[in-house]
């Protein structure tokens, strides 16, 4: 496809549409920003009046690090045209991702306007986030897995101003909510107007998305807490695992992930091949998998590189609770940015992420660590696709984490 618009943008240099998209593309599938820019500029002075190039363009500066630029890019397009929800979702996510919570909370919104949101079947009225200590509040599925455990860090609050919470969510996370809530109820989405019936004779007043809820609770880096985990593993079976997990031998025992996202949200830009991970694997101890959906090859490949100090476990990847227990018995999780890290997140483990050079918003701009999850530190690429001085300075790190006993 990138040669294909090269070929057109090199016979008809103003052609915006062309030069949008090759633009667009390069920026988000190759990580290759500056030409991605350059491109989106030659669009947007072919034609003023392409509202999408403006978009793309704001985002790409802002993802440069140019961001007071990138903002004024989409201020303008967004004074022009209130409208544009997709210029408006870029202009949340750039804010979110430098830490102005408050600013970008008050477009997230934009994001029921995507082509991907699914719009809550209900009719109840949209809870504004005040004290009504009678009300009941369903809290209302939105999004990934991820998504849902990361904003479920606000939902404790969120019952402390209403009578009775009733949480949807996906079917991985009943368990692990449930934990939290045991006099709620939780249960999975329902697809028809009226609600499931596990909300049956609950005598629902309000209803929120759960993406919804931290522009009440989050507004501010000091408004995260600095918590040890707010979801919980069974644990009976976080007990079971760490017996099978001591029975491997000595050694630091570290649940492993090496692919993330899908075809639409960048995989290739977030996921790293076995045979890239060698230099971390030479460390001593066991390696497990937890790698959701792990393809034949890829375990053949661990098995060639680490033999039987590559353990994969498919019962405690065929059920999510499982893999929370899982997760709280190792010593250590690492991981590209994938549902994992926002699981062993919130369950309080250190997690640690390999970060690429421009990762979405929750994982923030810059810094060694992200206000959701107080276990988490990233390793950040400098350049996309360069995962060695990344892994360099992780395996160093790993080093020092075992020596001085910092494993819990």
């Amino acid at each position: 496809m990138i040669a294909l618009l090269e070929a057109v943008v090199d016979r008809s240099p103003r052609h915006a549409a062309a030069c949008n998209m090759l633009g667009l593309v390069l920026a988000r599938e190759r990580g290759r920003f500056e030409e991605g820019a350059h491109y989106l500029r030659c669009a947007v002075e072919a034609n003023p009046a392409l509202y999408e190039a403006r978009s793309n363009l704001g985002w790409v500066l802002t993802e440069l690090g140019q961001l007071d630029e990138g903002l004024q890019c989409l201020d303008a397009l967004l004074a022009e045209f209130p409208g544009h929800h997709e210029a408006r979702l870029m202009r949340a996510t750039a804010n979110l991702k430098n830490g102005r919570f408050a600013a970008g909370w008050g477009d997230y919104d934009a994001r029921h306007h995507s082509a991907t949101a699914i719009a809550s079947p209900y009719a109840y009225p949209v809870w504004d986030g005040s004290r009504q200590a009678q009300a009941s509040l369903l809290v209302t599925a939105e999004q990934g897995v991820g998504d849902q455990i990361m904003f479920a860090s606000c939902l404790a609050q969120a019952r402390g101003r209403v009578g009775r919470i009733l949480v949807e969510c996906h079917p991985h996370l009943v368990p692990l909510l449930r934990r939290v809530f045991p006099s709620d109820r939780v249960g999975v989405r329902g697809a028809e107007p009226s609600p499931p019936a596990w909300t049956a004779g609950s005598n629902i007043d309000l209803q929120i998305p759960i993406g919804s809820l931290p522009r009440f609770f989050r507004n501010t880096p000091a408004d995260f807490p600095q918590h040890g985990g707010y979801l919980f593993a069974d644990p009976v079976r976080v007990r079971y695992w760490r017996e099978r997990l001591d029975a491997l031998g000595p050694g630091v025992k570290v649940g492993l992930s090496w692919r993330g996202g899908t075809v639409n949200s960048r995989r290739s830009l977030r996921s790293i091949d076995p045979a890239e991970l060698s230099r971390l694997l030479e460390h001593p101890g066991y390696f497990v998998n937890l790698q959701y959906g792990s393809s034949g090859p890829d375990l053949q490949a661990f098995g060639r590189l680490v033999g039987s100090r590559f353990v994969h476990w498919p019962e405690a990847l065929d059920n999510y609770d499982e893999t929370a227990a899982l997760v709280v018995a190792l010593d250590l999780v690492v991981s590209v940015c994938t549902a994992v890290i926002h699981l062993a997140g919130a369950l309080g483990r250190p997690v640690w992420v390999l970060t690429p050079a421009s990762p979405e918003w929750r994982y923030m701009q810059a810094g060694p660590g992200m206000p959701w999850y107080p276990s988490a530190r990233l390793f950040r690429q400098r350049h996309a696709f360069e995962w060695e001085s990344v892994l360099a300075e992780l395996v160093g790190e790993l080093a020092r984490f075992e020596s001085q006993g910092d494993r819990i």
